[in-house]
């Protein structure tokens, strides 16, 4: 790839969607869907059932917090969830939220692999991060 190549892709990146929704933390959303996974040999009716989020309820990433849902799923299965995530959108602008569960199903993912090659990003790429990133969510760049 050339340097124009990613040095585009970088900027166009750094200046999407947090710049376009200031306050999208604490915008109201529907919850689409609340999906699982690592589930084989656990009773996911009762996890459903008792689970403090749902389709249809509303729901803003202010207010989210992990703990109700750890706290169930720890209850029933005798396990932490391996994850808990929110993410925005599906294609109706619903939030779908993720719940791993260490069932039968459940591997663990190694993730402490420190990286061997030598790519690197250029030193402007660096100062173009570190620049969005001490810019304040709740404000628009110019």
């Amino acid at each position: 790839m050339t340097k124009a190549f990613l040095y585009s892709f970088l900027l166009m990146f750094l200046h999407s969607a947090p710049s376009q929704q200031p306050d999208m933390e604490h915008t109201p959303f529907q919850i689409g869907a609340v999906n699982y996974f690592g589930y084989a040999g656990i009773d996911l009716a009762s996890i459903r059932a008792q689970l403090p989020l749902h389709p249809g309820d509303t729901l803003t990433f202010a207010r989210f917090t992990k703990n109700p849902t750890e706290a169930v799923v720890t209850r029933l299965t005798g396990h932490p969830p391996t994850d808990v995530n929110i993410t925005c959108c599906d294609e109706a602008r619903h939030l779908l939220i993720y719940v791993g569960l260490a069932g039968t199903s459940s591997r663990p993912m190694l993730s402490s692999i420190s990286p061997r090659g030598s790519a690197q990003l250029e030193p402007v790429a660096l100062q173009l991060y570190d620049q969005d990133n001490s810019t304040p969510r709740g404000f628009t760049h110019a």
